[in-house]
């Protein structure tokens, strides 16, 4: 019966881990959007876990400031051994009938001050526990109330430092959605011409055998065929890793398969000059420069606090003490009241320096804040002229590839009923894949050169 009930009870442990390990790793298919990758990644992404906790951190960190302010209570408690208690002795005068009658006489001289030695009387305990309980309450504090101020703007700086790693994860997210989705495309098209091919391969092997095609036509066939199967491995091999990179920045498990369920005309129908519009760049809507407006407030507020440190510091203290075994003499006071201000008179211009120092910290962060506007004005500029050549250059190629194709597959009918040459079949297919590589790195550098205008407008 022990022998049943204990196979019973490692059945369920085991049916238990083993649930819990299937929903660790979830197998099932992910069908994903651009938009719906991003909002994954920024619920799963192991960078966005990290900034999370430091937002709460920086939440938390009010709270501390804060409570510095707020009356506080401790309790003490001291256990104290004296291997040899001090005791104070005293001597009573011994009088006699004569020294009495000398009294009553106002002759007090020859009387002798003392005579026998009374009992000793011990000045403490030998064993003995001590607690207290001390409420205190800093009453006022310039340095205080300005390092309340400044727990306020970290929390905000730690919010609008969150905001550009949200930015940083889908700008991420978004290129690397982009390449593999683009070398999806690329591999997909390559395969539908690797399929035209094998079925013209196919057809010129029925003529070969009837006589009616040379085998050097064949073997010119059988070469564009293993060229355009080398190209398609390639790309499916560099399309798993681009997956995989997705997958790594979303986070998702990397055996965990996903679709990605955009497709490359849709995302360039956005980019198309009729739909795009450039607007002028509001510098406060910049992750960057909001950052850095936060970190000008927070010097501010440090030079504030040097200063504050000129300021007096009030506080309220109260004690209550408490032996557990009261010893026969105790001067000690129970309860305490007191009121404590301190000033610092002179600090060998201490103070001085250290304001100093944080006024020059404050002026490299508006000269960083001076450099960073500057820097963002030319930045979009040139991310304007990038896009706008990236979209001529896709418009290009785009025509190109078209006209390469349609050469390429007539070339490839005629050279299948013997009116084209292996050389011109050859030279055909090298300029159909040279565009077409052409044409899917300039859609890449399209999408690219219009993620990063988002970004720098944070419209991502």
């Amino acid at each position: 019966m022990m022998k049943t009930l204990s196979s019973l009870i490692f059945l369920v442990f085991m049916s238990i881990y083993l649930f819990g390990q299937e929903s660790r790793s979830d197998t099932s298919t992910l069908v994903l959007s651009l938009a719906e990758a991003n909002s994954y990644a920024l619920e799963h992404s192991i960078d966005m876990e990290i900034s999370n906790m430091d937002v709460e951190i920086a939440k938390k960190k009010i709270w501390e400031t804060m409570a510095i302010g707020l009356p506080q209570v401790t309790a003490n408690a001291n256990y104290q051994y004296i291997f040899e208690v001090p005791v104070l002795k005293l001597s009573t005068p011994v009088l006699t009938k004569n020294d009495i009658s000398t009294i009553e006489s106002g002759v007090a001289d020859t009387i002798p001050l003392f005579g026998k030695e009374g009992p000793p009387i011990p000045m403490g305990v030998q064993s003995n526990w001590t607690w207290d309980i001390t409420a205190s309450w800093l009453v006022f504090s310039g340095e205080y109330l300005v390092g309340l101020q400044a727990s306020k703007v970290f929390y905000n700086y730690s919010l609008a430092t969150h905001n550009k790693n949200e930015s940083d994860v889908k700008e991420n997210v978004t290129k690397s959605y982009y390449l593999a989705l683009v070398l999806d495309e690329n591999a997909s098209i390559l395969r539908e011409n690797l399929t035209v091919v094998n079925k013209t391969f196919e057809e010129l092997k029925k003529m070969k055998e009837q006589g009616f095609v040379e085998e050097t036509d064949m073997d010119q066939l059988e070469i564009t065929k293993n060229t355009l199967l080398n190209a398609l491995n390639s790309l499916d091999r560099q399309k798993e890793t681009a997956k995989r990179l997705l997958k790594f920045q979303m986070g998702v498990e990397l055996d965990r398969n996903i679709v990605l369920s955009d497709s490359v005309p849709s995302l360039i129908k956005k980019t198309q000059i009729d739909n795009f519009i450039f607007e002028e760049l509001v510098l406060n809507n910049n992750l960057d420069y909001a950052s850095l407006e936060y970190m000008e407030r927070l010097q501010i507020l440090g030079v504030r606090r040097e200063q504050s440190k000129y300021l007096p510091t009030v506080a309220l203290v109260y004690k209550h003490q408490q032996l557990l075994n009261e010893p026969f003499l105790n001067f000690t006071p129970k309860d305490i009241f007191a009121i404590s201000i301190s000033l610092p008179l002179f600090t060998s211009y201490s103070r001085h320096s250290k304001i100093q120092q944080a006024k020059i910290s404050l002026e490299k962060t508006r000269n960083s804040k001076y450099k960073l506007e500057q820097g963002l004005n030319l930045s979009y500029e040139q991310s304007k002229n990038d896009f706008l050549a990236a979209h001529e250059k896709y418009t290009l190629s785009h025509t190109n590839f078209n006209l390469s194709k349609k050469i390429y597959d007539r070339t490839l009918i005629k050279y299948s009923v013997g009116s084209a040459t292996s050389f011109e079949l050859s030279q055909a297919q090298g300029q159909y894949l040279k565009t077409q590589s052409e044409f899917f790195s300039a859609i890449l550098e399209l999408l690219n050169a219009k993620t990063k205008i988002d970004k720098i407008t944070n419209k991502l």
